[in-house]
């Protein structure tokens, strides 16, 4: 009797393996921050970006429990704006990197819409750059708004075959000079584009055609739009095993851009919550600065800073909190 009370508790642990395994494998998503730098300047006055990017990379004491966190640090395009051309300021970026084991990743601009082409050859160049200053790029990660294969489509009369062969061109040229990076696509939801799943699906489905895989690597970027589509987009990208996470940015159209860092805060953290409800699997969640707010990076403790919003989204996705509430 005593051998056979053994062999069912046995039995019983076996059959619970599964479940076990499946929690041990379901982690956190990593952290990726965009801070985006202030440098365009419209009719005199600044048009967006945070005044103290170059102090927050010289200045890694004032951002600890974010710099911790931070699995990959994503730019916008331009190196150059960055400082990053600057021999001080390249080597007190790469060294934060290096020190802290955070990957890179670049947003870029593949379509040229005077052009009506994708830019393979500039790419070669921007890419060659980009190595010869030292820079290991994990991801490269194409602009869902306007420089998107569906935005070739819609503004350049590309047929969706056309698009996503040339995509896969400018792609190839990439894994040229970074054959271990992981280049995907933007998918915009929202008024601004008029982006359906319908279309995204379409996308993805051509790029396997042509391919004979699935994208590496795809950033969800919701723009206030229905979480149900955004969700809906999300797991279908668990189901098909594609790599994918989610941009926080506080871009809610239909709404003025936020007017303060408090209320910008307040976006990006309200949509996170509603993101956070439910059971998808984002490799990453991707706070971003963007517009005219947020303007300051550090320190992560003064209030509505950049960094200090990253801070209260890493305790709030470490809670899993299911709190509902609205939008602004």
């Amino acid at each position: 009797m005593k051998r056979l009370s053994i062999y069912i508790i046995i039995a019983l642990f076996v059959t619970t393996m599964p479940s076990f395994a499946y929690r041990a494998e379901k982690k956190l998503p990593d952290i990726w921050i965009t801070p985006n730098p202030y440098s365009k300047i419209v009719d005199g006055k600044r048009h967006y970006g945070l005044c103290d990017v170059k102090k927050m990379f010289e200045s890694p004491n004032r951002w600890p429990t974010v710099l911790d966190k931070t699995a990959c640090i994503k730019i916008t395009d331009d190196i150059e704006q960055y400082g990053f051309d600057n021999g001080y300021l390249k080597k007190t970026f790469k060294k934060l990197l290096e020190k802290h084991g955070i990957r890179f990743a670049i947003e870029v601009y593949p379509f040229n819409q005077k052009k009506r082409a994708f830019n393979v050859d500039e790419a070669k160049t921007y890419f060659t750059k980009a190595k010869e200053l030292g820079f290991d790029v994990r991801y490269v990660i194409a602009s869902g708004g306007d420089a998107s294969i569906l935005y070739a489509i819609r503004y350049g009369d590309f047929s969706i075959n056309k698009a996503v062969r040339d995509f896969v061109k400018y792609e190839r040229e990439v894994k040229k000079i970074y054959p271990k990076a992981l280049v995907g696509e933007i998918f915009s939801f929202g008024d601004s584009t008029g982006y359906t799943k319908r279309e995204f699906v379409e996308v993805l489905d051509t790029y396997r055609k042509i391919t004979g895989r699935e994208f590496s690597l795809i950033q969800i970027e919701p723009y206030g739009s229905d979480v149900e589509e955004v969700i809906s987009m999300a797991r279908l990208l668990d189901q098909r095993g594609i790599t994918y996470g989610f941009i926080l940015h506080g871009l809610i159209h239909g709404a003025e851009e936020a007017k303060s860092n408090r209320q910008w805060q307040r976006r990006v953290l309200n949509y996170a919550k509603k993101l956070l409800q439910y059971d998808i699997r984002p490799d990453h969640y991707n706070v971003q600065s963007w517009i005219h707010k947020p303007d300051t990076a550090i320190p992560e403790t003064k209030p509505y800073t950049f960094t200090n919003t990253v801070l209260k989204f890493i305790q709030l996705m470490d809670s899993q909190t299911t709190t509902k509430i609205n939008l602004e």
